[in-house]
């Protein structure tokens, strides 16, 4: 019994320890729930704590900024004030300096009209107290500015007339003029006139210049058109239906002088035969050639005119020719068309059918042209073997006489003078009716070089000359017609003094017999260039030449000895046929003749008198 009684107190014992042991737990893990729940209140506590303290911070940091603020303000205030203040006073001394300062400048001014109405009345007493010599002297000063005066409105007048002609003369200098040279005849004369204004201007065989030509009185751009590299190309086109004259030139010394496109061949020759030049072989080169005419003018500022050159008995020369002017006509208008044709020679033929070719060419160009300025061979070889001492003239020895007409007639183009004559000139004063159009050429000096060791010409002796028949470019008598109109065109060393003087005893001659209803008569072109040679030819350089353009009744000879050799082959009617297989009509023949006959008719009734017509108007 004692032994259970001792087990069961150990059972209990265990017991109660195990009961401590979770009783001692559950007191922990209470404790440490406490302990959580007071750390818990404890962190809240310090979190409040924490944000009144921040609020109370920021609301005392507020405030004193508020109060910062307030006495910022109040500082501002104050200081605006005391400036306020301050500033009044200033403002009143200004205004008062203002007012001190007007009154002053009010006495001053009073003061100044005190002094200069006592100046005044001084200076009328002085002015009454004047002596007589001192007027004078002032009148003398008056009278010694005065020449002053009018000398520099004079300067200043000029100066504004100088600034007007400027423009005028810069219009001057655009007056180019293109050369067509057609045909064999036209084609050498060309190269003669060619060479002559190469010369003249200073441009050598390569189209680039020698030397600096004078400068101001050199207008070279109305023959020649210069391109970028300084070259000179001439403003010419030849055109010829056969290639073997012009191919001369493409191998000839001058070949690099003219552009391959401005020398234009066909393949084919007219023969002699207008109807060919005009109809068939020239039809086909017509459009290129006037297209080559185009691009020539294109590259002209002021455009004049054109100077043809050609031959009446030739095929080309003539048929080719009118075929051309009619074209002109058509796309170029009014512009100044000028022929020189060389006329068949009375005695020298170099075709059978001369008349023929002159006839037609004459009677369709006739509308066309403005003025023709005829030559032929036959006058032209005698002055050559005459003047020049040349036996057995070649064209070359012919061809150089022709360049210096031309080029004397185209001198007021190319050089300036005291009395220039242009292009429209020679019309206005040569032309008195339109189909009166074929002045009479005549030159001097022409004088070998022999000679020219001997000789020295004045200006009346030169002038005289050019009224005897040696020196015509015609053949004709002068003195059996009568003068509608004369040009004469003087270069070199000549005064217009002298002019006048040799003009005036022209004008006593009997011989010589103008018209009366052209009193005048005269018209006169001096140029200072004096003419140029070509060395080693036949002429002698001189230092004064003149070209006389005469429009005389005495030419009309030379129609009537053309009519007459054309009559006596058209009765016969021998070599109509190679003109009428050519596609002409046999009409056309006649119907030129009578055209030439009324060109006749013209120059009979220009050539009388207004006193016989009225004799017979009352007879009648």
């Amino acid at each position: 019994m004692s032994g259970g009684h001792h087990e069961k107190s150990d059972f209990c014992r265990q017991r109660e320890e195990i009961w401590y042991v979770g009783a001692e737990q559950k007191e922990t893990q209470s404790g440490e729930k406490e302990n959580e729940h007071e750390g818990k209140n404890s962190e809240n506590k310090e979190k409040e704590i924490t944000e009144k303290q921040q609020e109370k911070g920021s609301n005392s940091a507020l405030k004193e900024n508020e109060n910062k603020g307030k006495k910022i303000v109040e500082k501002e205030q104050n200081s605006q004030g005391a400036e306020v203040v301050e500033k009044e006073p200033r403002q009143k001394q200004e205004k008062e300096k203002e007012s001190t300062l007007k009154e002053r400048e009010k006495a001053g001014k009073e003061q100044e009209k005190e002094q200069n109405q006592e100046k005044g009345k001084d200076g009328m007493q002085k002015g009454k107290e004047t002596t007589g010599k001192e007027l004078k002297a002032q009148g003398r000063e008056m009278a010694d500015k005065e020449p002053k005066r009018q000398e520099k409105e004079k300067e200043r007048r000029e100066s504004k007339k100088r600034e007007r002609e400027k423009p005028r003369e810069e219009k001057k200098e655009e007056r180019e003029c293109i050369s067509v040279h057609i045909g064999q005849a036209g084609v050498q004369i060309g190269n003669a006139c060619w060479e002559l204004y190469c010369l003249e201007h200073g441009i050598q065989q390569n189209g680039q210049v020698s030397f600096e030509s004078s400068g101001v009185n050199d207008s070279s751009s109305t023959f020649f058109h210069e391109i970028g590299s300084g070259k000179r190309v001439p403003r010419a086109i030849f055109v010829d239906l056969e290639p073997s004259v012009i191919d001369e030139i493409r191998v000839g010394k001058y070949s690099q002088l003219f552009h391959p496109n401005q020398l234009i061949s066909g393949k084919e020759d007219a023969a002699n035969n207008y109807a060919r030049g005009h109809y068939t072989v020239g039809k086909e080169i017509i459009d290129s050639v006037c297209d080559q005419i185009h691009k020539v003018t294109e590259q002209c500022s002021g455009l004049q005119g054109f100077l043809i050159f050609h031959s009446f008995g030739g095929g080309t020369g003539s048929g080719f020719t009118s075929l051309l002017m009619e074209r002109l006509s058509v796309d170029f208008g009014k512009k100044t068309k000028l022929q020189f044709s060389v006329y068949p020679a009375p005695r020298i033929s170099t075709a059978v059918v001369e008349p023929y070719n002159s006839v037609l060419t004459t009677h369709t160009t006739l509308e066309h042209c403005d003025c023709a300025f005829m030559v032929d061979n036959e006058a032209i070889y005698d002055i050559c073997k005459r003047h020049l001492d040349v036996g057995y003239p070649r064209y070359i020895n012919l061809n150089r006489p022709i360049a210096q007409v031309v080029s004397s007639i185209t001198a007021s183009l190319r050089f300036d003078g005291s009395l220039n004559v242009d292009l429209t000139e020679f019309q206005t004063n040569l032309v008195p009716y339109p189909r009166i159009h074929f002045p009479l050429i005549s030159y001097a000096p022409i004088i070998s070089v022999e000679k020219a060791y001997h000789e020295q010409l004045n200006v009346s002796e030169i002038t005289n000359a050019c009224f005897e028949t040696g020196n015509q470019m015609v053949k004709c008598d002068p003195h059996r017609g009568k003068y509608m109109a004369c040009c004469m065109l003087f270069r070199g060393d000549v005064v217009s003094k002298d002019v006048n003087v040799a003009i005036a005893a022209i004008k006593n001659k009997k011989s010589i017999k103008f018209v009366d209803w052209c009193p005048t008569g005269f018209k006169v072109g001096i140029n200072s260039q004096s003419p140029t040679v070509v060395p080693g030819g036949d002429m002698a350089k001189v230092q004064r030449a003149v070209c006389s353009l005469s429009n005389t009744t005495a030419i009309a000879d030379a129609w009537a000895r053309l009519n007459r050799k054309f009559d006596l082959m058209y009765a016969k009617r021998a070599f109509v046929h190679w003109y009428v297989g050519e596609g002409m009509e046999e009409g056309e023949f006649s119907e030129a003749r009578e055209d030439l006959a009324a060109l006749e008719k013209d120059y009979e009734e220009v050539g009388i008198d207004s006193a016989e017509t009225e004799d017979e108007i009352e007879e009648y």
